[in-house]
């Protein structure tokens, strides 16, 4: 699971590298940062469900 995850997120990273196709700079520093942390946010959103159904639980109560 971990395994594809990171492969997951590496094939993300190259095709973001891929489209900007630029000399490393800090720019594109930041946009590879932003992402990985969108991927780690919609992984901890997606894979914790249960998580999700207890703060919906609290939210309701």
């Amino acid at each position: 699971g971990v395994y594809i995850i990171t492969l997951a997120v590496l094939n993300g990273l190259l095709l973001v590298l891929g489209l900007f196709d630029l000399h490393p700079s800090n720019g594109l520093i930041f946009v590879v940062a932003a992402y990985s942390l969108i991927c780690l946010f919609a992984i901890k959103y997606f894979w914790n469900r249960d998580l999700k159904e207890e703060l919906n639980r609290r939210l309701h109560l």
